[in-house]
């Protein structure tokens, strides 16, 4: 009668063309490559903390794991300074040895465009990670792609509404975080075009059964949990 279905974008392609013959609906939640905003004011302590639990949470393997920051230039280097200082902390990331190096693949064509290398190592085999790559700008292949490894991508923005837009440029848009005052964070979390948005913290908040869950855009459509969930 319906389909409920987690997974990649490309299984979610598969499992949409088997169902279309016989017009069985669906709920979709699919890859991501989760932003995170830091406004003026935010606490990068607190964000260093909590990247560094994103990244450290299942290994990396999190479809709403944060992978790209965006901040300004000046946010962004104390923050690489808190990062560079517990990347130890996180283990590395499992991939299978094809993945693992088309992971490497990408962050090495990053670094060739001009990211930087900040912290950690891109490992070998089929571990990879966890690492900081900085100065990421959304032509780099990194930038939009479903990670599922502890790789974080340092992206300047001038301000909020350029980080939105560097954002969007992503096909993903599952999850997101907003780092800031309260107020004003939850003012700019209604503008962001994902399916659930975190404020001042990552992952946890969304385990609440309350939250409807779901993508927009390639990371799927529909929701499970939550009074919308349980409706559909």
């Amino acid at each position: 009668d319906h389909v409920v279905v987690t997974g990649s974008l490309e299984t979610g392609q598969a499992i949409l063309s088997d169902l279309a013959g016989s017009v069985t609906p669906a709920t979709v939640e699919l890859s991501g490559c989760d932003a995170v905003f830091l406004l003026p004011g935010a606490d990068l302590d607190l964000v260093a903390r909590a990247l560094v639990f994103g990244m450290t949470w299942n290994r990396g393997a999190t479809c709403i794991a944060p992978h790209r920051v965006l901040a300004t230039l000046e946010q962004l280097s104390a923050l690489e300074v808190r990062l560079h200082r517990a990347i130890s902390q996180v283990p590395p990331g499992l991939a299978g040895t094809r993945r693992a190096e088309e992971i490497r693949w990408m962050a090495r064509e990053s670094l060739s465009l001009g990211a930087r290398l900040a912290a950690g190592t891109l490992g070998e085999g089929e571990q990879i990670g966890p690492a900081v790559l900085a100065e990421v700008t959304p032509a780099m292949p990194v930038a939009s792609a479903d990670l599922m490894v502890p790789l974080l991508n340092l992206m300047p923005a001038p301000n909020p509404d350029v980080a939105l837009d560097i954002a969007s440029r992503s096909p993903y848009a599952l999850g997101a975080a907003v780092f800031g005052p309260t107020a004003e964070a939850a003012e700019f979390a209604a503008r962001i075009p994902a399916g659930v948005v975190v404020i001042n913290d990552v992952i946890a908040p969304t385990a609440d059964p309350r939250v409807p869950f779901g993508g927009r855009g390639l990371s799927g459509f529909g929701v499970t949990r939550g009074p919308e969930g349980l409706l559909a």
